[in-house]
């Protein structure tokens, strides 16, 4: 042992005068390689990457600029798996240039997902999966039928052309993620569509929805829509869209609701201008645990050959932390206040629309002009993400494995809406909304996000509420 010592001693010593360099000293990014992408572009890729070649940063600057740029990649929703590695070269004396720094090789492996999907969508018409399931019309569902593509050109544009059958039935061309220039600053997109319903939502009573039917159609639009984005960076924007429709109803939605949208005729073109900040710095769009969201939002709405106008101004602030590897917290304040030349139930629905919601009023829909939400989570991870290999998928790589991340969580939330003309039967606005409740969450590939929760509101209304988030659908 006596004869071992000192050799061992040597080669601790060693080690750390050889390590040493490394964490105190530049690193030099001399080349950055992709593999794995057989139709995304590379230039898709590095525009999403925090690191650049000839960047000069600390090593603990490089590991944490290469969590954001995996995360920025699953952020697109282009991958199932992204892995980035470096590798450094022997940091002796000769291998430091002191003008760059240690030089760095970075490599990305990616698994591309599957681009190209037949767009058959089952889709309820109502406010959540919960809703509908509650009353059960299968007169509300909504078949719909075409194609979705996730990749066009390698440079992730988007198409979905479709049509729907059922209780809606449209046409409908969306094309956007249209990039203008190299740096993927400057993006545009667009979309026409059509639609009709022979059942339409005219009014709120007891704080439900009031549904008016009919063997004609009695709800019709038609309408052009075009956005222009500015991409400051990677995770901050500014969106512009304009929005041009042609609406007719049926008299008889007048004749329960004269307010329906804010003038007694049964068609109206309306302009709507929108202006969107967002500053995203979520670790995953679909199911953040960390960073935050930050967003600002400014719609302009005239009707009626101009004499009906309204406008929206509307903010967003959400803060997602980890606790530990296993427990993180949440928390989501909305605030939105509007003004409008003539009441009009359309631009009033609040809870229960538009991914404004109340731990335990699923059930239930809420109108105001102006309001406030506020929604916590506690959360466990109880499941790791585990990748199961299946035989039958082993042919096809892009569905195999299939991942699984199971989280529990406590939610708690509060919310006041306020409406200067509620009917007295409509007694949950103007008052504060409170509920709590527990719940289970699972996430899978393709951002897919399975729900199941138990909820009681502050009328001491309880339920169980499923939810479902199938976005290559």
């Amino acid at each position: 042992m006596k004869v071992y010592f000192p050799f061992i001693l040597f080669l601790f010593i060693s080690y750390q005068c050889l390590c040493q360099p490394v964490g105190n000293s530049k690193i030099y990014i001399s080349d950055i390689s992709i593999g794995g992408n057989k139709s995304v572009k590379n230039i898709t890729i590095l525009r999403e990457l925090a690191l650049n070649e000839g960047e000069t940063l600390t090593l603990q600057e490089l590991n944490r600029e290469i969590k954001i740029s995996r995360d920025n990649l699953q952020n697109t929703s282009l991958f199932n798996t992204i892995h980035i590695k470096y590798e450094l070269l022997k940091p002796d004396g000769n291998d430091i240039n002191p003008d760059f720094g240690i030089p760095c090789k970075i490599r990305i492996e990616v698994q591309e997902r599957w681009y190209y999907w037949p767009w058959i969508n089952i889709k309820l018409e109502d406010r959540n999966l919960s809703s509908w399931l509650k009353n059960f019309d299968m007169n509300r569902v909504t078949l719909d039928l075409g194609l979705k593509i996730d990749n066009i050109n390698g440079v992730g544009q988007k198409m979905i052309l479709g049509c729907s059958v059922g209780y809606e039935r449209s046409l409908m061309l969306s094309y956007k993620n249209i990039i203008l220039d190299s740096a993927g600053k400057n993006i545009i997109g667009g979309k026409i569509y059509t639609h009709s319903n022979k059942t339409s939502n005219f009014g709120t009573s007891f704080n439900k929805p009031l549904y008016i039917k009919s063997d004609k159609k009695i709800d019709r639009a038609t309408g052009i829509n075009l956005n222009y984005t500015y991409r400051a960076d990677v995770r901050i924007k500014h969106t512009f869209s304009l929005n041009l429709e042609y609406s007719k109803i049926n008299d008889s939605i007048l004749f329960y609701n004269p307010y329906y949208w804010g003038h007694r005729g049964n068609t109206d073109f309306t302009y709507t201008v929108k202006y969107k900040f967002e500053n995203d710095q979520r670790n995953y769009y679909v199911y953040p645990t960390s960073g935050y969201y930050l967003s600002a939002e400014e719609i302009i709405m005239t009707g009626d050959k101009c004499s009906q106008w309204s406008t929206r101004t509307s903010t967003t602030a959400q803060y997602f932390k980890p606790l530990n590897k296993r427990w993180f917290l949440s928390g989501s304040l909305k605030l939105s206040a509007s003004a409008s030349r003539k009441r009009s139930y359309i631009l009033e629905r609040v809870v229960g629309y538009d991914g404004v919601s109340i731990c335990g009023y699923d059930y239930y829909v809420i109108d105001g002009q102006h309001f406030g939400v506020f929604n916590s989570t506690v959360k466990f991870l109880l499941l790791p993400k585990t990748e199961k290999y299946f035989k039958c998928l082993r042919n096809i790589p892009k569905f195999n494995p299939v991942p699984l991340t199971i989280y529990i969580k406590a939610m708690g939330d509060a919310g006041y809406i306020r409406n200067s003309h509620a009917y007295l039967t409509n007694n949950m606005c103007n008052s504060m909304l409170l509920g709590t409740g527990i719940g289970i969450d699972c996430i899978s590939y393709y951002d897919m996000l399975f729900s199941l929760s138990y909820c009681i509101n502050r009328s001491g209304t309880r339920g169980i509420y499923f939810g479902i988030n199938i976005p290559i659908m």
